[in-house]
């Protein structure tokens, strides 16, 4: 008697609709795969609930919207603000204020909120704002 060797099929079958009882060796592999594709689905899920708590962790504080700064929260008052909707002007807390002051650049320059600044318009360069 010829003894030949079982293949491998690529199909997924489901073989008990056709009467045919899975061995255990059979049951154990479509087990592993099973939890292997759990495994894939909650690995993605923590990549992405982690990249979300990165997210909220690298917050910009309130003041931060472009928008006339709430003096009552800031706490470094040499730091300007940049006016979202009019790049010669910006923002500032003097200390002991509640209200912020509305500051003009010098003719021909425009505020740059990294520099901290009003630069020359051939120096200055438009940044997305971060808006909430």
């Amino acid at each position: 008697m010829i003894r030949t060797r079982r293949r491998k099929t690529f199909f997924n079958i489901n073989m008990t609709q056709f009467g045919i009882k899975l061995s255990q060796s059979q049951k154990r592999l479509k087990t592993k795969r099973e939890m292997h594709k759990v495994a894939v689905v909650v690995v993605c899920a923590l990549v992405a609930i982690v990249s979300g708590v990165e997210v909220q962790l690298n917050h910009f504080e309130p003041q931060d919207i472009y928008a006339e700064p709430n003096c009552a929260i800031v706490k470094d008052h040499s730091r300007m603000f940049r006016d979202i909707s009019d790049p010669t002007h910006y923002w500032i807390c003097p200390e002991g204020q509640e209200k912020a002051s509305y500051i003009q650049c010098p003719p021909n320059e425009a505020f740059m909120e990294k520099p901290q600044r009003c630069v020359p318009w051939e120096e200055w360069k438009w940044v997305e704002p971060y808006t909430k």
